[in-house]
């Protein structure tokens, strides 16, 4: 800000200097000065208006006649499965996944809530919407793996007669012959509980144990 005014009074004092007319060549530096520091603008050129292109219209301006609804055709008007899954598809491209999920997995409004359960015969339950990241009902846990382990061995083995043999299942069987039965011994009453069992029984008392320790 105080150099202003000393640029101003050295444009002052240059124009008292150079009062007599000046070539055009100085009037374009003058020009420049004063436009540099604010005082006066630079002349700009006309701006040269021009007519816009004129629309892209039609030859003719007659509309064709509207397609009449699928509702509104011949009853013998064949109906493409493929052209009516593409149509939905597109369709519930459109939509939000909200909506695509109500239309699927309907609310009940309080009137349905007041008519009672809905019958299966009358009104099927819909299709239950299930991501396809989602895979809680193909997991298997050990504990699982364990007990079908054990039914098919259990299985197997109480099919058996005496001079056959299992088949091997994996490499830790023993080798063939050594698992021939002679004789089938049956015990009068079903083990108490199976190992399984007593492996969860054993994990409920250590997890017991460990709390009483914590608690003491």
């Amino acid at each position: 800000m105080k150099t202003r005014p000393l640029v101003i009074g050295a444009a002052l004092a240059a124009g008292a200097m150079f009062s007599a007319p000046a070539p055009a060549s100085a009037d374009d530096i003058f020009t420049e000065v004063f436009s540099a520091i604010g005082i006066t603008s630079k002349p700009k050129e006309p701006i040269d208006y021009r007519e816009r292109a004129p629309l892209v219209v039609p030859p003719k301006s007659a509309l064709p006649t509207p397609q009449a609804p699928a509702e509104t055709r011949a009853a013998n008007w064949p109906n493409d499965p493929d052209v009516v899954a593409r149509r939905k598809a597109a369709e519930d491209a459109r939509l939000p996944a909200l909506q695509i999920w109500q239309r699927e997995e309907p609310r009940l409004s309080p009137g349905a809530l007041r008519n009672g359960p809905r019958t299966a015969t009358n009104n099927p339950a819909p299709p239950r919407w299930r991501h396809e990241d989602d895979t809680t009902d193909l997991i298997i846990t050990p504990t699982m793996q364990m007990k079908d382990a054990d039914n098919r061995r259990a299985t197997s083995l109480s099919n058996l007669r005496p001079g056959e043999e299992p088949q091997r299942d994996s490499l830790t069987d023993p080798p063939a012959g050594y698992r021939k039965p002679t004789e089938i011994v049956r015990t009068q009453r079903a083990p108490s509980s199976t190992v399984n069992d007593r492996n969860e029984n054993l994990g409920r008392d250590y997890v017991q144990q460990q709390r009483r320790r914590s608690d003491n």
